[in-house]
């Protein structure tokens, strides 16, 4: 049913799937010590120096006026970040500030706590989130202008891997869908909008040697004859400029075998100016054609129509012993298309804990892994013939203003490893991640927005969070 479908899933690795860490040189064997991810500091803002004074800088701006006094009375919930900064000086350092703070943290700490955000619903496999149904399978997903009919997987060959992703051509027409870094290490990205620009924060390394020139899943094997077992892909997202350090980069989103969706800057693949031309140009073909439809430009007119929620990552918002299935060995998950085994794997979508090089403020890596707790971003639900396709990443912490309209909240049904029938449906909602518009105001980006499950997102109003040592998968 889903055709040349990979056991991959587009954009979301598995959290139970061991990823290799990458790093700079020897940086790979220091990252094998296993020991939350911080945007580096962009230009021109006074820093806080000391804990007390950032906590200050890190407070909730008001919502705006229109929004009811019911839903700003719990805005965010981040109150425990002022606390922290007056523990003792015993006590273990306090988790990073929220993602979508007003300032961006200074950097990594190794030896931080993990902030852990929920809320009051505790039940993964209930409603809201899941709900049982007879003959779940006959449900058929509304596709339109907001989940494009459109979306489908390559042909898997040695040069395109069998998903949703983006594909160039050469000068003699050849579909090429496997790259290529043109340096040894390159570090990649997510971001947070303040203003009319892309903060860019450091999340990940990805070497070159570990990165197969072609896709060695179209022989069926994990991994190619010089042992390389990671495959450098791109998803049809539309490229943006992001600030890196002083400069404005042009960056895609890419995807690594078992390291998830981030963006790369686009003179880091291999290829000239030329190349690189031709490469943009298709990427944002494919995203212009299968992206969901703005619904406003208007950040404000966005506020007005959704209601807002927070990314979570506790034990509802990840995996569970019935999302992985039966048995110790995680090899038949609960899946999201018929008669399917692998792929689609309900897991893929949920929230998940990566171990990550760290980053001091400068963007430099600090030799240490800390713990990136992240969730993929959708630009479509699962259909006939592919499985969702992330076109962004976020965190844990991070607003995400689903809007309330009845269309903007679907149901998908869930399938046992291999079942052709189903029981079950799960709910999937539309929205936007949040920016900072130039008054600091937390509103939603209208750029950045997509299909997510319910059950990875927390009511802001309703915000429960603690704090525990960084988690390792």
């Amino acid at each position: 049913m889903y055709a040349h479908r990979e056991k991959e899933a587009s954009g979301a690795s598995s959290s139970k799937a061991a990823a290799t860490e990458p790093g700079r040189g020897t940086l790979a064997e220091q990252l094998a010590e296993d020991e939350h991810e911080a945007p580096q500091r962009p230009s021109g803002i006074q820093w806080p120096t000391t804990p007390a004074a950032l906590a200050r800088s890190i407070e909730e701006p008001k919502l705006p006026e229109e929004t009811t006094e019911h839903e700003s009375e719990g805005e965010e919930g981040h109150e425990p970040l002022a606390r922290a900064a007056q523990a003792p000086a015993d006590a273990p350092p306090p988790p990073p500030p929220p993602a979508d703070a007003a300032v961006v943290t200074p950097g990594d700490n190794p030896e931080a706590l993990e902030r852990i955000y929920g809320d009051s619903h505790h039940k993964a496999h209930a409603k809201p989130f899941e709900e049982k149904h007879k003959h779940a399978e006959k449900h058929r997903v509304k596709q339109d202008k907001y989940n494009r009919k459109g979306v489908k997987s390559d042909k898997t060959t040695s040069n395109t891997a069998g998903r949703p992703g983006a594909i160039t051509h050469d000068k003699h027409g050849k579909p090429d869908g496997v790259f290529e870094l043109k340096h040894d290490t390159a570090i990649r990205y997510l971001y947070v909008r303040h203003g009319d620009e892309n903060i860019a924060k450091p999340f990940d390394i990805i070497e070159r040697k570990d990165l197969a020139p072609h896709n060695y899943k179209a022989q069926h094997k994990d991994q190619d004859k010089k042992g390389r077992h990671q495959r450098l892909l791109l998803n049809p997202s539309q490229p943006r400029k992001l600030k890196i350090g002083n400069e404005h980069v042009m960056c895609v989103l890419s995807w690594v075998d078992g390291m998830t969706a981030a963006w790369l800057p686009l003179d880091d693949l291999k290829g000239d100016k030329k190349d690189h031309t031709r490469l943009l140009h298709s990427v944002q073909a494919r995203a212009k054609k299968w992206d969901p439809a703005k619904v406003s430009g208007d950040p404000q007119k966005l506020l007005k129509q959704s209601k807002k929620y927070v990314i979570r990552n506790d034990e509802v918002g990840q995996s569970t012993d019935a999302d992985d299935g039966p048995g110790k060995d995680d090899k038949h998950p609960r899946v999201l298309g018929a008669g399917q085994k692998s792929g689609d794997n309900v897991e893929h979508y949920l929230n998940k804990d990566k171990r990550k090089p760290g980053f001091d403020g400068s963007g430099k890596p600090l030799g240490k892994n800390v713990t990136r707790s992240i969730v993929s971003i959708c630009m479509n639900l699962p259909g006939p013939h592919a499985p969702p396709v992330a076109i962004d990443t976020a965190e844990a912490g991070q607003s995400f203003f689903v809007l309330k309209s009845a269309t903007f909240h679907r149901r998908v049904p869930v399938f046992e490893n291999g079942a052709h029938h189903s029981n079950l449906l799960q709910t999937w909602v539309f929205g936007h991640l949040g920016m900072r518009d130039p008054g600091g105001k937390l509103v939603p980006d209208p750029n950045r927005r997509g299909w997510v499950p319910l059950r990875v997102l927390a009511v802001a109003t309703d915000l429960e969070t603690h704090d525990i040592p960084q988690r390792k998968d």
